[in-house]
């Protein structure tokens, strides 16, 4: 028990150092604050994408991204796509985690367009956070939120990936858009197995540790 109580503030400090969020900056214009897509390729139906299946809204310091299909004027009759080849260094104990905002909404009660966001390869295959075929995300409903998730280790300092959002165009004509914000890449330390439980096992140990008797009063 001696070793274990010895070591429990240094297992503390392991465990907190390892939870400490990681570095940002592994994806150009996340919040599209310059204005534009820098940064971001736009796709429609295999075609360089252009206004308005693509724009940016807001003002600055609230730019975000719209992505639509079906509205009165827009040039996809399959999907649009936006994408951005993904940086995706990360040290040794280290993976990546991917977040951004979101909000699906447009002209019908009831969309028959839907969202996916998924990774690329360059396959025509969309892969989920686990590294196998699926999505990060997908929306059949309007609606919106914030999403984050960790990428699998077997993403760590692979290329070439892209994160791609795409919107489908159905067939009611009714429109709906996609619009995002502060999409992010970081690098985050994700703790050895044994360090995850470490920290409590010691302080167990520790609450457990052994106490001096006190010496008889005469």
């Amino acid at each position: 028990m001696t070793h274990l109580r010895a070591t429990l503030p240094a297992l503390l400090v392991a465990g907190l150092a390892l939870s400490t969020p990681g570095s940002a900056a592994l994806l150009v214009n996340g919040d599209f604050e310059t204005g534009n897509f820098t940064g971001w390729t736009r796709d429609t139906d295999g075609n360089a994408g252009t206004t308005p299946d693509f724009q940016i809204i807001g003002s600055p310091g609230s730019y975000q991204a719209r992505i639509q299909a079906d509205y009165a004027g827009d040039l996809a009759t399959l999907s649009n796509t936006l994408f951005q080849l993904m940086d995706l260094t990360a040290g040794p104990g280290e993976q990546v985690r991917v977040s951004f905002d979101w909000v699906f909404a447009g002209a019908a009660g009831s969309p028959d367009e839907d969202f996916v966001v998924g990774l690329g390869n360059g396959s025509w295959n969309y892969y989920g956070a686990d590294g196998n075929l699926g999505f990060l995300l997908t929306g059949t409903a309007y609606g919106s939120g914030s999403f984050s998730t960790l990428l699998a280790a077997s993403y760590s300092n692979a290329s070439p990936w892209t994160l791609e959002f795409q919107v489908n165009k159905g067939d009611d004509a009714q429109g709906s858009h996609l619009l995002l914000d502060h999409i992010q890449l970081e690098t985050v330390p994700v703790p050895a197995p044994f360090l995850l439980f470490a920290p409590g096992l010691a302080l167990l140990a520790w609450r457990r540790r052994p106490t001096a008797s006190r010496p008889a009063q005469a």
